[in-house]
């Protein structure tokens, strides 16, 4: 049986709570848990993991995947929420703003 959070989940999310206003990578994550340097394959690998724990437990929510070697980004639940919120604000008053329908494709 489990005791807790390992030693690499709670340096994963005490970097997201670290950087709490913007959604992370999982490469970014992977990088300031090996202390700024490059992370090699198997400290990546155990990030993601990780992650993938924290998002079960809910602790993490997934934000979808980035441009950026295809990783996906993360944050906390509650500002991951109010991040999507703002986001669909800004994509409205942009769609506003230039004549756009809201059932338009995204541009």
């Amino acid at each position: 049986m489990s005791r807790g959070l390992g030693k690499v989940e709670k340096a994963v999310l005490e970097t997201i709570e670290h950087d709490r206003a913007k959604p992370l990578d999982s490469y970014t994550i992977a990088f300031r848990i090996s202390g700024d340097e490059y992370p090699t394959e198997s400290r990546y690998s155990s990030t993601r993991r990780a992650l993938t724990k924290l998002c079960k437990k809910g602790l993490i929510t997934h934000m979808g995947d980035g441009w950026r070697f295809g990783c996906s980004h993360y944050m906390l639940p509650d500002e991951g929420k109010a991040y999507r919120e703002r986001d669909a604000r800004e994509t409205a008053t942009a769609r506003a703003m230039f004549g756009l329908s809201p059932l338009a494709p995204k541009i």
